[in-house]
């Protein structure tokens, strides 16, 4: 995956999660949804946040991504403390998957773990995990679709 391929799926799951919805009107690479450089919005001093924040690769076993997919969207919709859950199919990689997650903290994120839902995704997906790949613990300090 070249640069230029990662930057831009990067940048498009979380802004598509947070509310650009038609990402086949991009000019240029970007969504029209994004405000231009002389709105009213450029104008506004963005706010700096500090949140915990997780970008990881899970691989699923051969032929399972779809449905551990399916799992984890099913699994992860009522969770105190997230801000962002982004679940990613890699474009390159037919097994892999992207989760990109942003929370209040990371006791909120440990608080998740312990969620009947969550719960529940984990012993149902297990199975279809093949194994993990990169995982990175950030501070999230802010952008776009980021309360």
């Amino acid at each position: 995956m070249n640069r230029r391929t990662f930057v831009y799926g990067s940048m498009m799951s979380p802004l598509l999660m947070a509310g650009c919805r038609d990402a086949s009107s991009e000019t240029a690479g970007i969504p029209r949804d994004i405000p231009a450089q002389n709105s009213s919005h450029a104008a506004k001093t963005p706010k700096k946040t500090s949140m915990y924040g997780i970008i990881g690769k899970m691989n699923a076993t051969e032929g399972d991504r779809e449905k551990l997919i399916e799992i984890l969207l099913n699994g992860t919709q009522d969770m105190p403390g997230c801000k962002l859950y982004a679940i990613s199919a890699d474009n390159e990689d037919a097994n892999c998957i992207w989760i990109t997650e942003i929370w209040e903290s990371e006791d909120a994120h440990q608080a998740s773990l312990q969620l009947p839902d969550v719960q529940k995704a984990i012993a149902d997906g297990k199975p279809m995990i093949a194994g993990f790949g990169d995982r990175h613990i950030v501070t999230t300090v802010g952008g776009f679709g980021v309360n």
